[in-house]
């Protein structure tokens, strides 16, 4: 039986991450899109502060769902 391994982090937006993770041309809507095509998974962890509003889920499905909310591909 085959393991996948996902490789993450809790969140994508952090300031240090200018420059040694996001390269310079990459605007900051974009960052989540940039992160989910570096990396097999992203906690999304905004929703244990406070309840979001649909509009910022539509966001974050639409910024990663190629490849972070898509099932290993086998």
């Amino acid at each position: 039986m085959a393991h996948h391994i996902r490789v993450g982090t809790g969140g994508w937006s952090y300031e240090p991450w200018w420059e040694p993770f996001y390269p310079a041309d990459v605007p900051k809507t974009k960052e989540l899109s940039y992160a989910s095509r570096q990396l097999t998974a992203i906690e999304i962890n905004f929703t244990f502060y406070r309840n979001q509003p649909a509009h910022v889920f539509a966001f974050v499905i639409s910024g990663a769902k190629e490849s972070i909310l898509s099932p290993p591909r086998r």
